[in-house]
């Protein structure tokens, strides 16, 4: 009980230091370790909420937003843990309220042995944003062999700004998650474009005609 109650407070102690320092205008001026900040702290906060909750298990799902309830897709995985599907739903819908409808979710679901939980919520899986980029449904059957559509760069570096929004990849460089969603396409069978070239060219004016001799 003496290391429990040592560890929270040194938890507590670390958690005031890095917001106090947050809150300083020298640790504004540097955005980029400010995110890093934040995820320290949430992941601080769920280390005590541990340390005071015994963990039962990590549960991973992919839940449409806005639209969670009651049944078997649900069902048979809070099921087992004694988790209220209700409950779940009414949360995660309530966290999910703001975005577009049916959009998959990944949730990553901490479940406590008190039966309560906490939910950390992720932006869709690369493969979604690339298809609905693609306009496709499905990849390819035999990636690198056939091509079933395509995505601009332009496309790609949005999408990885996307995925740096999720708390475990805040620290990661933007081109490192750049070259992951190249990778992602290039497992779905989709071509990338360099739309720069093409936006240049469109931007330049067409050469005069040259008037003939009367």
């Amino acid at each position: 009980r003496d290391h429990g109650s040592g560890v929270r407070l040194a938890c507590s102690a670390l958690l005031s230091a890095i917001v106090s320092s947050g809150a300083s205008s020298e640790r504004k001026k540097r955005g980029e370790r400010g995110a890093g900040d934040l995820w320290t702290v949430q992941c601080l906060s769920s280390l005590m909420a541990q340390r005071a909750k015994k963990l039962k298990r990590l549960v991973k799902l992919l839940v449409p937003a806005g639209a969670a309830k009651p049944g078997p897709a649900i069902g048979q995985s809070l099921g087992p843990l004694g988790l209220n599907m209700a409950e779940f739903c009414k949360t995660f819908n309530a966290k999910t309220s703001s975005y577009e409808q049916n959009v998959p979710i990944p949730v990553v679901l901490f479940a406590y042995e008190d039966r309560s939980f906490e939910l950390w919520l992720k932006s869709p899986r690369t493969s979604w944003f690339l298809k609905q980029c693609a306009g496709i449904e499905k990849g390819a059957a035999k990636p690198g062999y056939e091509t079933v559509g395509h995505v601009t760069l332009k496309e790609v570096y949005h999408i990885a700004k996307l995925k740096q929004r999720d708390h475990h990849l805040w620290l990661t460089p933007l081109q490192s998650i750049c070259r992951s969603v190249l990778g992602s396409a290039a497992s779905l069978g989709l071509e990338v474009v360099d739309d720069r070239q093409q936006s240049q060219a469109s931007e330049e004016p067409l050469p005069e005609e040259e008037s003939s001799p009367a």
